[in-house]
């Protein structure tokens, strides 16, 4: 007896989880190189320290509620990456700026930094977690799939919200430098600074450049909505695959009579 495999799903599904898993550590690295290029390397190890952190926790979650890890689960988490860094990278930015202000002495600078964003950080994680929770209402064949972003989208960032006031300071603490510098910190010296606020300025300062700013945003928010509307971008559950599988189909003739002639 021979046999061949002409259909193998395991190898698309091994091919797709690897696709994501790549994905996912290029995300990472961009974000840890992004921060470390404009804050600083320790800033952006602390930024890459938070990350696994909060994707263990939010995995030993899925353990204990029965979710594997597969496709829809690591979107999801790189759905999260972006959401989840957020709130450390907010908290190590501010705690380097009062360290090098040098007003106070590091651990009132660093809780003075973390107690001054601790609202709207807060305030973040719940406008995130009010989203994605709505998803775990869909039902029908959606809702498997909707169903694992809608537990580890909010679990990651709740825990990156713990993580940014309970580990990211301390962190801080031991990992930033302490002394400031000879030149008192000034923000408004800083390239970004200037830049962006060569940009706000005039739309603050003049009420008609707001208001056209605003005009022109309401355009381009206008034009965004309106491309499915007009089918300018195609809708579908879920894109065309080509898998390296065919498929075919036999029909068995119906039975000759035994008198009918044989060709």
């Amino acid at each position: 007896m021979h046999y061949r495999i002409i259909r193998d799903y395991g190898h698309t599904a091994r091919e797709k989880v690897n696709e994501l898993v790549g994905g996912l550590v290029v995300a990472v690295l961009t974000v840890v190189v992004l921060v470390a290029i404009f804050i600083g390397w320790r800033a952006a190890l602390i930024v890459a320290l938070a990350v696994p952190i909060c994707y263990g926790i939010t995995q030993l979650v899925d353990l204990f509620t029965g979710y594997t890890i597969n496709r829809v689960t690591l979107f999801a988490l790189i759905l999260a990456l972006g959401l989840l860094v957020d709130d450390p990278i907010t908290g190590v930015d501010n705690i380097e700026r009062y360290l090098r202000m040098g007003r106070f002495e590091p651990l009132r600078a660093v809780v003075s930094a973390i107690t001054e964003i601790r609202g709207p950080l807060i305030m973040a994680t719940v406008a995130i977690v009010i989203a994605f929770a709505p998803m775990s209402f869909i039902t029908g064949m959606m809702g498997p799939y909707m169903a694992p972003m809608a537990l580890n989208v909010p679990v990651a960032a709740i825990v990156s919200t713990f993580v940014a006031f309970i580990v990211t300071p301390w962190l801080a603490y031991r990992m930033l430098p302490h002394q400031p510098p000879k030149v008192v910190y000034d923000v408004k010296r800083t390239p970004i600074y200037r830049i962006y606020s060569r940009a706000v300025r005039p739309l603050i300062r003049s009420r008609a450049r707001a208001w056209a700013f605003l005009g022109a945003v309401a355009v381009v928010f206008v034009a965004a909505v309106s491309l499915p509307a007009f089918r300018l971008v195609p809708l579908k559950l879920l894109p065309y695959e080509n898998k390296n599988n065919f498929k075919s189909s036999w029909t068995c003739p119906r039975a000759l009579p035994s008198n009918a002639p044989r060709g």
